[in-house]
C-alpha cells in the first residue's frame, strides 16, 4: 500500500479523487496466497527424509508410562508383546552386552530381575525415583517407519521415536534385529546414550530399511 506525503490542507472527498487501482488481484487474495505460501514452505521444512534426517543426541525424551510394576525393588513382571526375533543370537549378544545400570537426572536406574514367566529378549531397569527402564529386542519393524521418518542419531545408532499421549517408544532401526526402549517420566536420554553404546559394540550397522 502506498500513501503520500500531506500538502497544505487535507484533501476532501469532493477535491482527493481516488487514485485507479493497478491491474491485479485484489488485496485480500494476494495476502491470502501469501499466506498459503509461508504454510506451505513452513511445512515443507519440517519433513525429513530418512537417509538424511537426525536431531541432537541431547534432545530431551519426552514422558511415558512403560509396562508392568512401578515398583523400585524385587523382579519386575513385564507383559509379553510380539517379538518374532527375541531368541536371536544378536539379541543374546545385546542382553549380555547391556550396562548394569542407566543414568537418570541425579540418580541411575539399576538393572532389575524380571518376573517368570519373564518374556524372551526383554531387560529393564528401574529406582525409587522412576517407572522402568523397559526394552526389548526382536520386535517387528515398527509401522510409523518410512521413507520419509525423522531419525534420532546416538552415538552412531539410528532411532525412531513413536510419540503419542502416553509418552515415547525409542525404535533402533539400522541394525540386524529392531529393539525398543520405553523410557520412564522424565528420565532423560541418559539411557538411550548407555544403550546405544552397547548396540554400537555388538550389533553390526546396515541401512535403514523401510521394507524389511
Amino acid at each position: 500500500m502506498t500513501s503520500e506525503e500531506p500538502t497544505g490542507q487535507p484533501p476532501t472527498a469532493s477535491t482527493a479523487p481516488t487514485a485507479p487501482r493497478p491491474p491485479g488481484p485484489p488485496r485480500p487474495l494476494l495476502l491470502a496466497a501469501l499466506g498459503l505460501a509461508v504454510l506451505l514452505a513452513g511445512a515443507v521444512a519440517v519433513v525429513g527424509v530418512l537417509s538424511g534426517s537426525s536431531t541432537s543426541d541431547s534432545q530431551t525424551a519426552r514422558p511415558t508410562r512403560s509396562a508392568g510394576s512401578s515398583g523400585s525393588s524385587g523382579p519386575l513382571s513385564v507383559s509379553a508383546t510380539p517379538a518374532p526375533q527375541a531368541g536371536a543370537e544378536q539379541c543374546a549378544a545385546l542382553l549380555g552386552a547391556l550396562p548394569a545400570e542407566l543414568p537418570a537426572p541425579n540418580t541411575t536406574l539399576p538393572r532389575r530381575p524380571l518376573a517368570d514367566p519373564a518374556p524372551p529378549g526383554v531387560a529393564a531397569w528401574g529406582g525409587a525415583e522412576y517407572e522402568p527402564v523397559v526394552l526389548r529386542c526382536g520386535v517387528p519393524r515398527p509401522a510409523s517407519l518410512v521413507q520419509t521418518s525423522q531419525l534420532s542419531v546416538v552415538d552412531g545408532v539410528a532411532w525412531l521415536s513413536d510419540y503419542s499421549p502416553a509418552g515415547v517408544v525409542w525404535t533402533v532401526v539400522d541394525r540386524p534385529v529392531y529393539l525398543t526402549v520405553n523410557l520412564p517420566e522424565a528420565s532423560g536420554t541418559g539411557p538411550i546414550q548407555e544403550i546405544s553404546a552397547a548396540v554400537k559394540r555388538t550389533l553390526p550397522e546396515q541401512p535403514v530399511d523401510p521394507n524389511r
